[in-house]
């Protein structure tokens, strides 16, 4: 599983794909209510070349689904594949169909997506690429499709890419993305330059609002017990107004993976490295 997200009204969890497919989940029916194939399955001779290429230059893995998004607005969902191309969707109940597909990176994957609460704005950003990018769907029938650009300097020539890009619920116009130089760096969409704030060594971030508290939920990259040389990677939710961590999540021993969050109802989901999705109530003691 590469990424996931959570619909705001319905009960509809969706899930992408190394294999370049997705599906969406009803977790109060406990069923999968639609899916798609987007690419076809990587083949033996395509993944064979892409990991001997990784020696030279590390690339996501082609024809992939790398990250989904729900745009509840106008019944779309996004997704981002391996190859640098953003589809939309529309959906019913039941059914889904393309309505738009265009190339957000030349030759990078987009890893990540994040819908502006209020705007028609939808942030794109890519492992292996130093500019974040923001798509207006007003111009939904442009083609081609402009993209503002946010360029992310990097702290060295060898740290590319952005791990995870997010819009802040209390200043909308405001995001955060986290570097792979482990820098919290917060940019504006209207203006194309970014101020780094550092943190810690966080892989992801997810800001959410929880009740009159102002959380952030961080996805750490450094290992737990070095001394036993087990890398057991945790979710933490951190009270921003008090710097403070609130509560920790994990389950087994487990690597997390991924998280999103409900935008209304206090829920968040978690996906483990064997590909369980974990789903939280973040109204009681975690």
């Amino acid at each position: 599983m590469t990424s996931v997200d959570v619909h705001p009204t319905k009960t509809w969890i969706v899930m992408g794909h190394e294999e370049g497919d997705f599906f969406i989940w009803d977790y109060q029916e406990q069923k999968v209510v639609m899916g798609l194939q987007v690419n076809k399955v990587p083949g033996k001779t395509s993944r064979l070349r892409h990991s001997i290429s990784q020696f030279i230059k590390e690339t996501a893995v082609p024809h992939s689904v790398r990250s989904v998004k729900f745009i509840a607005q106008k019944n779309w969902l996004v997704v981002g594949d391996g190859d640098g191309y953003v589809y939309v969707y529309d959906y019913t109940d039941t059914e889904l169909s393309e309505v738009k597909k265009f190339k957000a990176y030349r030759k990078n994957s987009v890893d990540s997506l994040a819908v502006h609460p209020t705007r028609p704005y939808l942030l794109l950003s890519s492992y292996f690429d130093r500019n974040i990018k923001l798509w207006d769907w007003k111009d939904l029938n442009n083609d081609p499709v402009k993209l503002k650009e946010f360029y992310v300097k990097p702290a060295s020539a060898y740290e590319d890419g952005v791990h995870s890009v997010k819009f802040d619920p209390r200043d909308t116009d405001t995001f955060a993305c986290i570097t792979f130089d482990n820098k919290v760096k917060v940019g504006n969409i209207n203006s194309s330059s970014l101020t780094t704030k550092v943190l810690r060594p966080f892989k992801g971030n997810y800001f959410f609002t929880h009740s009159h508290q102002y959380l952030m939920v961080t996805l750490s990259s450094k290992s737990q017990s070095e001394v036993q040389n087990i890398m057991y990677v945790k979710n933490q939710i951190w009270d921003l107004k008090t710097g403070k961590v609130v509560h920790t999540l994990g389950v087994g021993g487990r690597k997390v993976r991924h998280a999103a969050f409900h935008p209304t109802l206090q829920k968040l989901v978690t996906v483990l490295d064997n590909g369980t999705a974990c789903l939280w109530d973040t109204s009681t003691d975690m």
